[in-house]
């Protein structure tokens, strides 16, 4: 304690004495370094009095409901049948050679499943291009504002193919092909549907059963047609036109295999009543001649189609002359594209020779699998002579030459033509049943 209180007493001393005068002590001049830095600390504490505006919050415009619409993924049928058409546009040439060559290039390709490909990696591409989608609010309630972030309402996505291989998964599915065009609705429905057409009359075939279809014919009131018979399978009329008639039967082949030969044998019995009358046939048969009218699938055996050659020989038929793409049927079985010659035209010699000019020109494909066929018929120029044929494989056939012999014999009172009939008839019934 003794020190302190005489440090104390000295300090008192000091400031009696009046021999001392107060001098100010001068400021230590910084350097430049020192002072910028003194500054900056003095800016820094110094509290700052700017006012500044109050930024508005950030919220959603619930009032735009004009948001950009999302892409959309075709689907594996819808691009299936965008190839398909491509594909028909690609073979539809008028010349033959080039169409042959480009159907054996589709026909090569479908062996390597290179449709089912393609539509694979177009769907693939439009999935992954697919951006992002968008948050788009439901409403406007205020309710809807407050609502926890936490918490997202998560829509169904609109993707359909899920995963790499989900787009082959779908393609190995039964796509049907377009709908067929087949009559099933009432009449005053399929009325309601041509009026368009314009044509005065009709006659209507009803469905025989619920699911089944019926057949429809229409035509102008100029043209004096007359039913002759009907069925579920053909309409057979007799036409009179500018002072040329004619037999004509729409034909609907059924769809089932089993009951083809009912079918031919219906038209067999048609063709009897005919005797040497013109004899015209169209319509949807159903059949093919040979494998040549066919593209796609697995070869089929020449056995099924003998009752279709035997019916088409006993009634003495032989295809109009067409143009355009005779495969008039198109449809996918599996990832498989089938093009057949379900459609076509038929006539007897004697209608060829009344209509020496006759066509019939396949169409495009228009909201159906068939194609439509237009038939003309044209009388300006008549054959004198009948359409004759002849089968050089029989020419050595010692049967065959000895039944010729005799009808040719036997009918010796007919004219030229009508014998030519009469022995390709019976040489036909003897090679389907025997001597008997």
């Amino acid at each position: 304690m003794a020190p302190k209180s005489r440090r104390f007493s000295d300090r008192i001393g000091q400031s009696q004495n009046p021999n001392l005068q107060w001098r100010e002590r001068r400021k230590r001049s910084l350097s430049p370094i020192a002072s910028a830095r003194a500054n900056e600390t003095n800016q820094l504490q110094t509290p700052l009095h700017i006012s500044y505006e109050a930024r508005p919050l950030l919220e959603r415009n619930l009032e735009i409901t004009d948001y950009p619409a999302q892409a959309k993924i075709p689907s594996a049928e819808q691009v299936m049948n965008d190839l398909i058409e491509v594909t028909h546009q690609y073979t539809d040439v008028d010349d033959p050679i080039e169409r042959a060559t480009r159907m054996q290039r589709v026909a090569h390709g479908e062996e390597y499943n290179l449709m089912a490909t393609t539509a694979a990696n177009i769907i693939a591409a439009a999935t992954s291009n697919l951006p992002r989608a968008t948050d788009i609010p439901e409403s406007s309630n205020a309710r809807n504002s407050r609502r926890n972030q936490g918490t997202r309402r998560v829509s169904a996505s609109p993707r359909v193919f899920l995963g790499a291989s989900s787009g082959r998964r779908l393609l190995s599915q039964v796509h049907a092909g377009p709908a067929r065009h087949e009559t099933k609705n009432h009449e005053q429905t399929v009325l309601n549907e041509t009026e368009e057409l314009n044509l005065d009359l009709h006659y209507l075939v009803y469905p025989h059963n619920q699911g089944a279809g019926g057949l429809a014919l229409f035509w102008k009131n100029d043209i004096n047609l007359q039913v002759l018979s009907s069925s579920h399978n053909h309409i057979d009329t007799l036409i009179i036109f500018k002072d040329h008639s004619f037999h004509s039967t729409f034909v609907y082949g059924a769809p089932e295999i089993v009951k083809h030969q009912e079918v031919w044998q219906l038209l067999t019995d048609i063709s009897e009543t005919r005797n040497d009358k013109p004899w015209f046939l169209t319509g949807d048969f159903n059949e093919i001649v040979n494998n040549s009218e066919k593209t796609g699938g697995k070869i089929r055996p020449e056995s099924p189609f003998t009752h279709f050659h035997s019916f088409l020989s006993t009634c003495d038929l032989f295809d109009v002359r067409h143009t355009g793409n005779y495969l008039s049927w198109r449809g996918t079985r599996h990832t498989h594209l089938f093009l057949c010659r379900l459609d076509r035209a038929l006539a007897n010699s004697t209608w060829s020779e009344k209509f020496p000019n006759g066509r019939s020109h396949y169409l495009q494909f228009e909201g159906s699998d068939h194609r439509p066929i237009i038939n003309t018929f044209d009388t300006r120029k008549r054959k004198t002579n009948k359409i004759f044929r002849y089968d050089r494989r029989l020419g050595d056939n010692t049967e065959v030459k000895e039944i010729i012999d005799k009808m040719w014999k036997y009918f010796n009172h007919l004219q030229v033509a009508d014998r030519i009939s009469r022995c390709r008839k019976t040489t036909i019934c003897r090679a389907l049943w025997g001597s008997s």
